[in-house]
C-alpha cells in the first residue's frame, strides 16, 4: 500500500471516528433536554389525577404546587403548542382552589396578553372578574372586568352571566333573595290579575 493511500485511509477511519463521536454526542444532547413533550404530557395527566385527595375530596396544596410548576415548565418549553394556554388555564383554576386568587388573576392576564386566540380567552376575562369579585372583595376591578368582556364577546355564552354579575354587583345574598321574592310576587300578581 502506497503512503497515499495508507493517508487518505487513516484520514477516512478519523473522519468516521469524529462522526461516530458527534452522532453520540447529538444522541446525548437530544436525551439531556429532557422528555419529549408526549412523555410530559402524560407525566402531568398523572399529576392532575392524583392531585384531589380521595379521603378528603380537597385539593393536595403540595401537589397542587408540583402541577402547577410543570405546567410552567412545560408552557417554557413548548411556548407555541396549543396545549400551553389551556394548561395555563388549569394552572390558574387551581391556583383558585388553593386559595391563591392574585396568582390566578396574574396567570389569566398572562393567557389573555400571550395567546390571544386562545378559544377560552372570553371565559379567561370572565372568571378574573368573578374573581375580583368574589375572592378579593375588588368590586372597582370586577366591574371592569365585567364591561370590558361585554364590550370584547357580547355574544359569548357567559355574555348573560357578565350583565347579571353586573346587575348584582355589590349586592348581599339578603338582597338578592329580596329582589328574586319580589320579582316572583310581582310575577304572581300579574298572572293573578289576568
Amino acid at each position: 500500500m502506497s503512503i497515499v493511500n495508507y493517508q487518505l485511509s487513516l484520514s477516512q477511519q478519523i473522519m468516521n471516528k469524529q462522526l461516530s463521536i458527534l452522532i453520540l454526542l447529538s444522541m446525548g444532547i437530544i436525551v439531556a433536554c429532557g422528555p419529549s413533550m408526549q412523555k410530559r404530557s402524560q407525566k402531568i395527566a398523572e399529576m392532575e389525577k392524583a392531585l384531589v385527595d380521595p379521603g378528603t375530596g380537597m385539593i393536595n396544596k403540595p401537589k397542587a404546587k408540583a402541577l402547577i410548576a410543570e405546567y410552567e415548565s412545560f408552557v417554557k418549553d413548548f411556548p407555541k403548542d396549543t396545549i400551553s394556554p389551556a394548561y395555563l388555564l388549569k394552572g390558574a383554576e387551581i391556583q383558585l382552589q388553593a386559595a391563591t386568587p392574585q396568582e390566578a388573576i396574574a396567570t389569566l392576564d398572562r393567557i389573555m396578553n400571550n395567546y390571544p386566540e386562545f378559544r377560552k380567552v372570553a371565559h379567561c376575562l370572565f372568571l378574573k372578574g368573578f374573581i375580583y369579585e368574589n375572592n378579593l372583595g375588588d368590586l372597582e376591578n370586577a366591574k371592569s372586568c365585567y364591561l370590558e368582556f361585554l364590550r370584547k364577546y357580547p355574544r359569548d355564552d357567559f355574555a348573560d352571566d357578565a350583565q347579571a354579575m353586573l346587575n348584582n354587583l355589590g349586592k348581599s345574598p339578603d338582597e338578592l333573595i329580596r329582589e328574586f321574592e319580589a320579582k316572583a310576587e310581582a310575577k304572581k300578581a300579574e298572572t293573578g290579575a289576568h
